[in-house]
């Protein structure tokens, strides 16, 4: 089951199904946990419609209905996508706001080419993007219109609690099969061997797609977000270590900590690297 699956099943039918395999954005919402490296919170948008519900054991998950409502007053995000005329059918708004909401509460004051970034995971069909750019770069010191409201005052605060570590190992067994989240690279070796075909999931972008559009359903799925060595992020002298796990959002963020620190021939690697992500998916999938 997808975490879109059981959220809509339970009333929660802010995040729309759309293309069903990532590329929409529809289905955005923001997780948060705390990050297996750094022991810091951490929010990110995510693709609902691919996330496995299992994955999401230990997290905190926000959605539209959670920032804010007519009822309970809109968020500053909601608020300007409709005073910027930014939403028609409404179907994608969403997910665009989700989005804004994730890159406000990972970074309280981001740049306009950070805020536009953020929206590389979302289309609109209806709207257009200029009323929608000009709602949230509101939100960037260097992008919001000196007539409109400028920046958030406070840093966001999306937690009511601070989500648990995932230190714990898992095991689901069901009709879909098996899923396993070893929390040391032994017991995942250990895994492996007694099943060799297992398939490993981080963020399940292609499992899921395959599962859409071929119809493939593994039976044994490993979770290995949570083993350290797999979630690496490290430059040891002229070798730059990247775990396997570690998302493709946080090895941006640290080669961008790396510009400044290596030689010039090492930053043209550098720089090569982050160029090719940007043009890697969107951020959801990153």
């Amino acid at each position: 089951m997808t975490l879109l699956s059981f959220l809509r099943g339970r009333g929660l039918t802010g995040a729309k199904l759309g293309c069903g395999e990532g590329g929409c954005g529809a289905c955005t919402v923001m997780v948060s946990y705390v990050d297996v490296a750094s022991g810091k919170p951490v929010h990110r948008a995510v693709d609902s419609c691919l996330f496995p519900l299992c994955h999401a054991d230990g997290m905190h998950i926000t959605t539209i209905e959670g920032i804010g409502s007519t009822r309970t007053g809109l968020h500053p995000v909601q608020e300007r996508i409709a005073q910027s005329d930014g939403t028609q059918c409404g179907f994608c708004t969403p997910g665009i706001a989700m989005s804004a909401y994730a890159l406000l509460a990972q970074h309280s004051k981001p740049t306009a080419a950070q805020m536009e970034a953020s929206m590389d995971g979302n289309l609109c069909r209806c709207t257009g993007y200029r009323s929608l750019l000009d709602a949230l770069l509101s939100f960037t010191p260097d992008g919001h219109h000196p007539n409109r409201p400028g920046p958030l005052d406070t840093p966001l605060d999306p937690l009511p609690r601070a989500p648990t570590l995932r230190a714990s190992p898992l095991h689901f067994q069901g009709d879909f099969g098996e899923w396993f989240r070893p929390v040391d690279l032994a017991t995942l070796l250990e895994i492996k061997t007694v099943h060799p075909h297992a398939q490993l999931s981080v963020g399940s972008s292609e499992i899921g797609v395959d599962r859409k559009m071929k119809g493939t359903e593994p039976s044994v799925l490993i979770d290995p977000t949570l083993i350290p060595e797999m979630n690496v992020l490290a430059r040891e002298d002229d070798i730059l270590r990247v775990g396997a796990a570690a998302p493709l959002t946080s090895l941006q963020e640290f080669l961008a900590t790396l510009r400044d620190e290596v030689s010039p021939a090492q930053n043209q690697t550098v720089h090569a690297l982050m160029e090719q992500l940007e043009w890697f998916a969107g951020p959801q999938i990153r």
